[in-house]
């Protein structure tokens, strides 16, 4: 790494491997550069002076950027300061959460499973009005009964929507199987969310059967952790970004990945990485993808 005057100002940076890659880069005042991995700086000569910032991402990597700025007096310093600010660490959980949200979602794939054997298809992704139009309660409480919660199920007024003054008083009741371990959802909310709309297996208030789900149930995606969390009574979940090479807004709770539940009950853990082909296509059930 150079200042703005060529003058060297050697640095490595250390990457998830913790092999040492050199860097040189030309600095000028006001210029950024980001930085990935774990930075090392040994200032020889120039002027002005260097600030780094960076925060703990996963493990010993780190991300952030690298300043140059001018100094008022010149004259103060050959050599460059070197101002370090270290930024705490997101909220990312390990794996004692990562078993017990995985736990939660086998319950939820084998409550799906039983409301299908009773009703011969899945849930919608809400209960709707008698006239069909209005979404009213989620498909969490659809499936209250088979989560062994037939109790708080009967509470509900089912022709009413989920912020009638009666249905309300429920959303403090959320079940612990709702609930992300470790999360910081706020009481009532749930990361627990279905992906809607055309080409998915939660397409407006129609219940797919498994027949429906031509691509296989094992190929197909139920349910996902979000990253945003909803209240859990509330009819509201996932779409898929316009943009196909985009994903929708899930995970981000743990470091190895985000849950999902597949057609079959299976809940499996997907990479931060996965392809946004490679996710939509786990998501239309008819697609022979």
């Amino acid at each position: 790494m150079t200042d703005s005057k060529g003058k060297l100002v050697p640095a490595g940076l250390r990457s998830l491997f913790g092999v040492h890659l050199p860097k040189q880069v030309n600095l000028a005042p006001g210029k950024e550069i980001e930085l990935y991995g774990e930075l090392e700086v040994r200032p020889d000569f120039g002027t002005g002076k260097v600030s780094v910032q960076y925060g703990r991402v996963f493990g010993n990597s780190s991300s952030g950027t690298i300043k140059l700025v001018s100094t008022l007096n010149k004259l103060a310093t050959e050599k460059l300061e070197l101002e370090i600010k270290s930024a705490p660490p997101p909220a990312i959980k390990r794996e004692p959460d990562l078993a017990k949200s995985e736990n939660n979602l086998k319950h939820i794939g084998l409550a799906f499973h039983g409301y299908h054997d009773v009703e011969k298809a899945f849930p919608a992704h809400a209960i709707y009005s008698k006239d069909g139009k209005t979404p009213l309660l989620s498909w969490r409480v659809a499936l209250l009964p088979y989560l062994e919660q037939g109790p708080l199920y009967s509470e509900f007024k089912l022709d009413e929507a989920w912020d009638s003054p009666h249905n309300k008083k429920l959303i403090a009741k959320i079940p612990n199987v709702y609930v992300v371990p470790g999360s910081d959802a706020k009481e009532g909310e749930t990361h627990y969310q279905v992906i809607v709309g055309a080409d998915t297996v939660f397409e407006g208030s129609k219940r797919m059967k498994f027949q429906d789900i031509t691509d296989g149930p094992s190929n197909t995606l139920l349910a996902v952790e979000a990253k945003d969390a909803v209240i859990w009574t509330k009819p509201d979940d996932l779409t898929m970004p316009k943009d196909k090479d985009k994903l929708p807004p899930v995970g981000e709770h743990f470091t190895k990945g985000f849950h999902v539940i597949m057609g079959d009950g299976r809940v499996n853990l997907l990479p931060h990485s996965i392809e946004p082909a490679r996710f939509r296509a786990l998501v239309t059930p008819a697609a022979r993808d």
